[in-house]
């Protein structure tokens, strides 16, 4: 199941992968509700500069909203915000999709994360009044309300936590604006990286799109002519994945040894095909290349990984 989103922390699990890594778990393990299931085995969030801008702010409710302006760098999945009327005073939590049902393990899972989490920063102070879940309720109301440690209503129109309100003026005991002000110049860098670790995945979609489309080669896919399709600068961009410690010339060789290794596993096209649909003018020259890219050439790469066989036609292309 694509396990180097695991080891790559830089990169955002697919929402693709999430559902189906839910729709497996629940089958294997034939519960239903999963989720709820997991809540009590789940660590404590401890976020680095998101939590010391929490405990170093004036009051909680200044240290979760200031967090919550950091809040990708949690995940994508999910958008927090505080929410405060006449109604009373909750959290918000939202998933970016609810098109599978899936998905209410994630929902489950991270409101009592959430909550397990501002309880442990907070020494205790944290306790919300009552829960609402966007999901419906499947286990017994007396398991949520376990996991939840209060009331819990279910098919809400979002996933809420109701708290005091005087919780969010309550002092933090750590108030220190000099450690603020570091954490969040910390916060701003790395997101500025996962923002420029976006712009090197729609490149690199981008190109492997233009790859798939053709059959000789991606076209005109310059560094102005992606940029301009990203409704970018090119120096800008250039600018950016110079930072990131590449360049637009690198993410184009990645890709064609992406897109040369895609059709040798998946497909019987021929090497000569093969290279003609990555861009190389003689298949000799594209053989070199893959040989400096993977050790190995096309025809091995192949078989070792399982590929359709191509019969061969003469020459010395393999």
């Amino acid at each position: 199941m694509q396990c180097r989103y695991v080891q790559q922390t830089a990169h955002r699990c697919p929402h693709d992968l999430q559902k189906r890594f839910w729709y497996a778990i629940e089958e294997i393990s034939g519960d239903r509700d999963i989720g709820l299931t997991l809540c009590p085995h789940l660590p404590i969030f401890h976020g680095g500069a998101l939590e010391y801008i929490f405990l170093s702010s004036c009051t909680f409710g200044e240290g979760l909203q200031t967090a919550l302006d950091y809040q990708r760098l949690v995940g994508d999945t999910f958008h927090v915000r505080i929410a405060a009327d006449e109604r009373g005073t909750r959290i918000a939590l939202n998933g970016t999709s609810n098109d599978a049902p899936q998905l209410r393990h994630s929902e489950i899972c991270f409101v009592s994360g959430f909550i397990n989490t501002m309880c442990a920063v907070t020494n205790g102070l944290f306790e919300p009044r009552r829960v609402c879940l966007h999901v419906d309720q499947r286990a017994s109301r007396g398991a949520y309300e376990a996991i939840f440690g209060c009331p819990v209503e279910f098919d809400a129109a979002e996933n809420e936590i109701w708290i005091e309100p005087s919780l969010l003026n309550a002092p933090s005991p750590h108030h220190n604006p000099d450690m603020l002000q570091m954490h969040r110049a910390l916060a701003e860098r790395q997101l500025a990286a996962i923002r420029r670790q976006d712009l090197i995945d729609n490149i690199r979609n981008r190109l492997l799109d233009a790859y798939q489309k053709s059959t000789s080669g991606a076209g005109d896919c310059s560094l102005e002519c992606v940029a301009d399709e990203l409704g970018l600068s090119a120096r800008w961009v250039r600018a950016e994945l110079q930072a990131a410690g590449t360049n637009f010339r690198t993410l184009v060789r990645k890709t064609r040894f992406l897109m040369a290794r895609k059709l040798l596993q998946r497909t019987s096209t021929s090497v000569e095909q093969v290279a003609e649909r990555v861009g190389f003018s003689e298949p000799s020259t594209f053989c070199r290349a893959f040989r400096e890219w993977s050790g190995t050439t096309p025809a091995r790469y192949r078989q070792q990984h399982g590929g359709p066989q191509q019969p061969a036609r003469g020459g010395r292309a393999g």
